[in-house]
């Protein structure tokens, strides 16, 4: 279980080797920014230049304020790789913005005020900034800037925008099948918008990693993608992850970057995708190692573990803790269709909600449902469990990690964060469901015995 409270460490660092990666990716060493800002308060004695990679931002360079707001970020090693970038001041005011792609060699003059693009009197050496500066300048009015994006497509700047600005795609009204049922042409359309929501970003271009896109993949598969098939799921990860490749220049970084991106989506979305993270992890990096460092492969991997072995269809191991301190029950000895496994700890709030109405349920159904419950309480805490399993005559194998330890931990097996935790096991230990609602329950079993029958 220990390996969930890293999560977020882990995953920050994968990033920043990432980050580190993509740099040494970039031929053209070394830059110098000369900016002149006119009228700059004086008290501004230090300015920064700060870019961002994915969802991080970080600090590239800094410059000193020399007389009448000179200054300038250079360098004859460090690399400066495609992207937007921003100039601020050292209390994070930001100034403005920057685009480097072409050129990384430029000059700079504007004019302090509370818009620094109106302004500008001269960018000598980068015709990008001054059409990235009219943009900006734009953006003030309500004029069209489709010019932006159609004047030169392929540009870093009409990617962005593109990317910006994208709306999902809907299957035009021809295209749909008159023959088909209402429900055939919703589902139709639906899978049209899922596969084409994102045609307008270029996931192959590895310079938009190097701007300030917010892409919202959490909303995508969290929302469009909720409550769909796991095997739906993975072709909608797929069609990102083959967009992602860089056909053009032969590299497959872009395709390590979005896949990250969509295992930290995974591990930071609940257990319902937890197939899709295996799914793509055995298809793009337990096949695939080539571009894979072996550091990063342990991490995934060990995620990619925990959620295999508890995925519906997965075999429990056999089950042995204590009824007393003197005698031990084993899963194994269960003689009936169905065993439900109920993790709990009697200091819980929900656990002392909850664990009386699944005793309820046990009393009325366990016979003509053929099931019997596996209740282990997980924490030390003897008094409590024996005075509360006393209080509520509970018949079911009621065991305790107080009597002693169990033949395997059940809290690092089943990854216990929050208790009651409950599994649905076939009389083979398959895991048929997990972590559903006791009001789920009934109808769950009942399906199973009426289709079984």
């Amino acid at each position: 279980m220990k390996y969930r409270f890293f999560i977020s460490f882990l995953l920050i660092f994968i990033v920043g080797s990432l980050h580190a990666q993509y740099s040494l990716q970039t031929l053209e060493k070394g830059y110098k920014i000369a900016i002149t800002i006119n009228d700059f308060p004086d008290k501004e004695k230090k300015v920064y230049l700060k870019g961002n990679f994915g969802s991080q931002y970080y600090i590239l360079d800094s410059a000193k304020v020399k007389r009448k707001g000179k200054f300038t970020f250079q360098s004859q090693e460090k690399t400066l790789p495609s992207g937007i970038y921003s100039v601020e001041t050292i209390t994070g005011e930001i100034l403005f913005n920057l685009l480097i792609d072409q050129n990384r060699f430029f000059s700079i003059e504007t004019n302090f005020n509370n818009n620094l693009y109106l302004n500008y009197t001269e960018i000598i050496g980068s015709e990008e900034n001054k059409i990235f500066f009219e943009y900006q300048k734009t953006l003030l009015t309500d004029a069209d800037i489709s010019q932006f994006i159609n004047t030169s497509p392929e540009s870093l700047l009409a990617k962005y925008l593109q990317a910006l600005h994208y709306e999902p795609k809907i299957l035009p009204d021809i295209l749909v099948d008159e023959s088909d049922s209402t429900i055939d042409s919703f589902r139709k359309k639906y899978e049209f918008y899922v596969f084409h929501y994102f045609d307008d970003i270029d996931f192959s271009d590895a310079r938009l990693l190097n701007t300030p896109l917010n892409i919202d993949f959490d909303y995508f598969f969290t929302e469009i993608l909720n409550h769909q098939e796991s095997s739906f799921i993975n072709l909608a990860a797929d069609n990102i992850i083959e967009k992602a490749i860089d056909t053009i220049n032969g590299n497959e970084f872009t395709r390590y970057y979005y896949l990250n991106e969509l295992l930290k989506v995974m591990l930071r979305s609940g257990q319902s995708f937890d197939a899709t993270y295996v799914y793509l992890y055995d298809k793009y990096y337990k096949s695939n190692t080539s571009f894979t460092p072996n550091y990063e492969s342990r991490i995934f991997q060990q995620f990619a573990n925990v959620k295999r072995r508890l995925l519906p269809g997965a075999i429990v191991p056999n089950m042995c803790a204590n009824m007393t301190k003197d005698s031990t029950f084993c899963s194994v000895n269960i003689d009936k269709s169905y065993i439900i496994l109920w993790l709990w700890d009697p200091d819980c709030d929900d656990c002392r909600e909850l664990t009386p109405q699944l005793s309820e349920f046990y009393q009325q159904f366990h016979e003509s449902f053929d099931f019997e419950v596996f209740a282990v309480s997980v924490t030390p805490d003897f008094e409590r469990w024996q005075k509360f399993s006393k209080e509520h005559k509970f018949s079911w194998i009621n065991l305790s990690y107080a009597l002693g330890n169990p033949n395997y931990d059940f809290v690092e097996y089943f990854d216990v964060l929050t208790t009651p935790v409950i599994y649905l096991l076939d009389k083979n230990h398959k895991i048929i469901e997990r972590n559903f609602s006791l009001d789920e329950l009934y109808g769950i079993i009942s399906n199973l015995n009426t289709s079984n029958n």
